[in-house]
């Protein structure tokens, strides 16, 4: 197609368009609609996903900080290091004792 063709081609469809205007912009403005439509769907359900991730990881951090009674990170390692150093040490300490007197100390509740 040469550019005098292209020309004359265009200037066809818009003399189409100026005899009938309301059906063009009609098509126009239907498509733009329906696009409108498709995306607002799309987005809407990915921003509903986001949010519920959102709300998810909200509260798996409000678990954490009720179950650390709003100790830090830091501060909840460090209680237990030392509740394992503690049971570590009661552990040796009962390994300790004989079976005879672990029966004289505890003998009335076993």
């Amino acid at each position: 197609m040469d550019p005098s063709q292209i020309t004359t081609l265009l200037t066809a469809q818009l003399e189409a368009i100026r005899q009938a205007p309301i059906p063009f912009v009609a098509a126009i403005a239907a498509t733009a609609v329906g696009e409108w439509v498709a995306i607002n769907y799309l987005y809407k359900n990915r921003i509903e996903s986001l949010e519920a991730q959102k709300q998810l990881k909200a509260d798996e951090a409000g678990d954490y900080k009720r179950k650390l009674a709003g100790a830090t990170p830091d501060e909840a390692k460090e209680k237990i290091e030392a509740m394992q150093l503690r049971l570590q040490k009661l552990e040796n300490a009962l390994g300790e004792v004989e079976e005879a007197d672990f029966a004289k100390v505890f003998g009335d509740q076993l």
